[in-house]
């Protein structure tokens, strides 16, 4: 049954990305002004500033809407309970897969060059970065734990290192298709 839950978690979240995503690309396509004029890049294309910034919101909307939805499913099912590094991981991927069903979905409608591996990487960007997340909010605070006090990561860190991970991957796609 958690399983199931986790699943639903990670649709919800990503529902909730995608309003606030097309709030905010709207918002950007109002605003066309001077300050979005295109930066040389060195693969002989051009990359606006719109661009780059759209890029950077998407990925710290989908980023912060995982973080949020996973914490309150973390709040809601996992109080005063401890979880096993392997159940995290398995809790993470499941989160993950319920966020890339949406846009999965859309992939699919989509023709793309290659669609199989742009699903394929999507899909692993957002397994990776829910896994993380996952293991920053179900370990536990015992000594048992494997990783040291000292190696842990505030909330706002793992967040930050997520979207550069995340506008990485979408540069990577926006320029090898």
């Amino acid at each position: 049954m958690p399983f199931i839950v986790i699943i639903l978690f990670g649709a919800l979240a990503a529902s909730f990305a995608l309003i606030l995503e097309l709030l905010a690309v709207s918002l950007f396509s109002v605003s066309g002004q001077a300050l979005f004029a295109p930066i040389p890049f060195t693969f002989g294309e051009t990359l606006s500033l719109e661009t780059l910034l759209i890029l950077l919101c998407v990925a710290f909307i989908e980023e912060t809407s995982k973080y949020l939805f996973l914490r309150q499913y973390a709040k809601r099912l996992f109080t005063n309970i401890e979880i096993p590094i392997n159940h995290a991981l398995i809790l993470g991927t499941l989160f993950g897969l319920g966020f890339t069903l949406l846009e999965a979905f859309f992939l699919m409608n989509v023709s793309a060059a290659h669609p199989f591996l742009t699903l394929l990487g999507t899909a692993s960007v957002h397994i990776a970065t829910s896994i993380a997340f996952a293991l920053f909010l179900f370990s536990s605070p015992s000594p048992s734990l494997q990783w040291p006090k000292r190696y842990r990561f505030s909330a706002l860190s793992l967040i930050s290192a997520a979207v550069l991970f995340h506008t990485l991957y979408n540069l990577t796609i926006l320029f090898l298709f």
